[in-house]
């Protein structure tokens, strides 16, 4: 009779063994006390934005094509390159550049229908894009003293 018992010890001491794999060592290992293990939380998501993957990026060509040939170049004749534009355009911030913030108003174009949304978008999307220059950093002052 103890060995049925002890035959039945065991299997249950089998039967509780439980092999785990961790994911971040990717090696197995096996405990008595599965149940008794507090459950693994998951990581803090990453708080670094991803870009959007469906926005596609929009070139002065398409700008150009799209809005400044047709509706601006008659009056603004010098927009004829990226460059040009700089005056109008603050990059990274359609907030605080005038092209962007004039059209929104109505403004511009003076004559003709306003632009549509989807102009306004291609806009706002063209300054956002472009690359943020880092500013000149300041000559330290010197002072000259003639005694």
């Amino acid at each position: 009779m103890t060995g049925l018992i002890g035959l039945g010890l065991f299997t249950s001491a089998c039967l509780e063994r439980r092999t785990t794999i961790d994911p971040e060592t990717d090696s197995a290992s096996s405990d008595r006390t599965a149940r008794s293990a507090p459950p693994k939380k998951d990581p803090a998501p990453d708080p670094t934005p991803v870009p959007d993957p469906v926005t596609p990026t929009v070139t002065f060509e398409n700008l150009s094509d799209e809005i400044l040939k047709p509706r601006c170049l008659g009056f603004h004749s010098g927009w004829k390159t990226a460059e040009a534009l700089s005056d109008v355009v603050k990059a990274g911030e359609p907030e605080n550049s005038p092209l962007y913030l004039l059209t929104k108003g109505g403004q511009m174009p003076p004559r003709g229908m306003p632009l549509t949304a989807d102009q306004l978008t291609l806009i706002e999307s063209y300054i956002k894009q472009l690359p943020v220059m880092p500013s000149e950093p300041t000559p330290p002052v010197r002072f000259i003293f003639n005694f």
